[in-house]
């Protein structure tokens, strides 16, 4: 008896220009009745490694590229990336339950300057200037689905292995837009050392949705991030030093009384010059995620997130 599907809809309307963006997760399996390519991109057909269907094998089934679509998202064990998009009509579909997702996740979101007084040799550091965005603003670091393991979902060995040994120039380049591309290579400069390809094959594998789901979602929190008076702070102290309790307080005059117990601050110690700098800011959240989402909607207050240090410099660009 063919199980009942049970499909949740993930929509993504995004900020930048009239296109909607439509992802459904999905489960069960799809069992193959034509040798179709299974592509990487549906919009340009990129397949890397000329994968195809195996005729009466079955997949697992991950998604669908719009309700009732016409394309299934797969899994296919040994391609890089796992993930591969088939024409429905290729196949047959035996929906089932939908494996379950991450709902509680962090935002990492990084203070540039800082990071680059430990990594000066970063291709995004050498280029780094004070006209640049990430002289003043937060940068992406990443978003991660929790629990801590709850990582590299569908990846390869071999993905996996180049990722932890930073060999992320071997990585699978995630399906991204030209829209979310840009927006990415500006707000995470680490795109220059391929971190976007580390990010998502980590942890972007794990969430309810494909690449571009994924960074426009990230992007999105960090915005607001950035519109708050906690980044306003930020700006308006750098070569200066500023608190934990400064930090918490401004972001709870951003997000709501309590919001600070989601926050944690993590330092950076600069060995050359002896001093400890704000690094990191990392933000605990709770639910569902989607690019319209209010961060304060989705704080998870329900314990206090660590920081690693009470105080730091808010480094300015350039070595220190």
């Amino acid at each position: 008896m063919r199980a009942k599907a049970v499909i949740a809809s993930l929509l993504f309307t995004w900020g930048y220009g009239s296109t909607a963006y439509a992802f459904e997760t999905a489960g069960g399996e799809f069992l193959a009745r034509k040798s179709c390519a299974a592509v990487q991109s549906i919009k340009t057909g990129k397949n890397p490694g000329r994968i195809k269907l195996r005729v009466d094998d079955r997949y697992p089934v991950t998604g669908l590229n719009e309700p009732n679509g016409t394309y299934v998202q797969i899994q296919v064990a040994g391609a890089r990336p796992e993930r591969r998009w088939v024409k429905r009509t290729c196949g047959t579909l035996n929906p089932g339950p939908v494996e379950p997702t991450a709902e509680q996740y962090v935002l990492a979101i990084s203070w540039q300057p800082a990071f680059c007084e430990t990594k000066p040799d970063k291709t995004e550091c050498k280029t780094q200037t004070s006209g640049r965005f990430d002289a003043d603003h937060f940068a992406l670091h990443g978003l991660w689905p929790q629990p801590k393991g709850n990582i590299f979902c569908g990846v390869s060995t071999a993905d996996r292995v180049h990722s932890e040994q930073g060999k992320w120039d071997k990585l699978p380049e995630p399906d991204l837009s030209a829209e979310t591309r840009a927006r990415l290579s500006e707000a995470m400069p680490g795109t220059a050392s391929n971190l976007q390809r580390h990010e998502f094959t980590k942890h972007g594998t794990c969430f309810p949705g494909n690449a571009d789901s994924y960074f426009g979602v990230s992007l999105a929190l960090l915005q607001q991030i950035n519109a708050s008076r906690l980044r306003d702070l930020m700006a308006t102290h750098i070569g200066a030093t500023v608190s934990s309790a400064d930090i918490t307080r401004e972001f709870e005059q951003s997000f709501g009384a309590g919001a600070g117990a989601a926050l944690g601050v993590h330092c950076v110690d600069d060995q050359n010059s002896h001093r400890t700098l704000i690094g990191e800011i990392r933000v605990n959240l709770k639910g569902t995620l989607k690019e319209t989402t209010r961060l304060q909607d989705v704080l998870d207050r329900s314990m206090r997130a660590v920081s690693d240090c009470s105080k730091g410099i808010v480094d300015p660009v350039g070595l220190n």
